[in-house]
């Protein structure tokens, strides 16, 4: 008998469903509730955008490839737990973020290209939490939301290879 929730079609809507969902809270945060991202809060936007392209690809693509698929969403939640791990470091001030935030020399620009410059700077710094739900900084929802998705499609990928 098949498990339903390892299906890789299943696999794939959640994975899907996880993305969408961790990047649109993001914007809502930051749109929203006027959250300024750090650097760090940046670049754990990517594997999510990354996460959903694979996701939708695997969707449509039918039977072909779930394997494939599979280790490609898994490497995509581990490089959002690498980076929700080192923002988790540097939140709880366990290492330093090298350089700090990187800010352009403001050198050789003209008044107007300096202020737009200025306003599209990310303005949090990535040492302080600037978000908490129930007591626990977004981050490490972030961390743990990637391990748990980590977790899940490896017992997928077992799962594919003993049905094989």
């Amino acid at each position: 008998m098949k498990s339903l929730i390892f299906a890789p079609s299943t696999v794939f809507l959640i994975s899907l469903i996880v993305a969408i969902s961790a990047l649109g809270a993001a914007f809502v945060a930051q749109f929203s509730f006027g959250l300024k991202p750090c650097i760090l809060c940046l670049y754990a936007r990517v594997p999510y955008v990354f996460l959903i392209i694979v996701s939708v690809l695997a969707l449509l693509n039918g039977e072909k490839h779930n394997r494939l698929f599979l280790i490609l969403l898994t490497i995509g939640f581990l490089a959002s737990l690498a980076i929700a791990g080192f923002h988790v470091g540097v939140e709880q001030h366990w290492w330093e973020l090298s350089g700090g935030c990187p800010v352009e020399k403001l050198a050789a620009k003209t008044s107007e290209e300096m202020l737009a410059d200025l306003l599209a700077t990310p303005l949090a710094p990535c040492d302080k939490v600037a978000w908490k739900v129930f007591d626990i900084s977004i981050v490490i929802w972030n961390a743990a939301l990637s391990l748990v998705m980590c977790a899940y499609l490896l017992l997928a990928l077992l799962k594919k290879k003993a049905d094989a």
